[in-house]
């Protein structure tokens, strides 16, 4: 299964465009997704958004998650990014050791990095 699902993967990278997403399947059954967008950073130059790498939990702990980070690293190398970047919610130690695993540094401790989100309700309250 893990072979049909990187072949799968293989093909799909070489048709990326401006947007990237990716699934895997199996018997017809969605099993695991990944969707990535470009950003740029003022000191860097071109990078990767990793919004969301999700394989579904009886699917987990099979290689299903490394070879979709596999595939995203991929990505970002091919396309000349300086880097890849995603956030992981503070509860979810699973992922974040795994991250870590593979060499990905955690800003917010690095550096204390912050995230902030403005609703669209909060959008348009600002602009009246």
């Amino acid at each position: 299964m893990l072979n049909k699902i990187w072949r799968k993967f293989t093909q799909l990278k070489e048709k990326y465009q401006n947007k990237y997403s990716y699934t895997s399947s199996t018997e017809n059954l969605l099993i695991g997704y990944c969707l990535m967008f470009n950003t740029y950073s003022t000191w860097e130059g071109k990078a990767l958004w990793l919004e969301d790498l999700y394989v579904k939990p009886e699917y987990r702990k099979k290689g299903i998650g490394q070879m979709f980070f596999k595939v995203t690293v991929q990505i970002a190398i091919d396309t000349e990014c300086a880097r890849l970047q995603f956030s992981v919610l503070n509860w979810n130690i699973d992922a974040i050791n795994f991250y870590e695993a593979r060499g990905v540094v955690d800003m917010t401790k690095k550096e204390q990095w912050h995230v902030f989100r403005m609703t669209r309700e909060k959008m348009k309250f600002y602009l009246e």
